[in-house]
């Protein structure tokens, strides 16, 4: 999860600022570790794809769920609790599952 978090902070601070990645914000709750992220074009003129995905890592399992869709691009790209609810649910419900595979969760 650190090469993760650090590889968005490089992304984050790129000049093209068409599209625009953000740092992930941590999520309590979820596996071991998680982020929330964000990837969204904010070009004006385009309709606003976007990306809200949560990342997880659960023993020695990483998962990825994520949602791609459009978001209106004129308003402020934030961390919405909602835009995430259905990446949350699925991410939550795949690391309880993920221990049942021999030897990801084994310390």
């Amino acid at each position: 999860m650190n090469g993760l978090r650090s590889a968005l902070r490089k992304c984050a601070r790129q000049p093209e600022r068409k599209k625009y990645v953000f740092p992930g914000r941590a999520v309590a709750g979820i596996g071991d570790e998680a982020l929330r992220v964000i990837g969204q074009d904010t070009e004006k003129g385009d309709a606003g794809a976007g990306e809200r995905a949560v990342v997880t890592r659960r023993g020695s399992a990483f998962v990825v769920y994520k949602v791609h869709t459009t978001y209106d691009n004129r308003r402020a790209v934030t961390f919405k609790n909602g835009d995430f609810r259905r990446q949350s649910k699925d991410a939550t419900a795949m690391a309880r599952k993920v221990c049942d595979i021999s030897g990801v969760c084994d310390r």
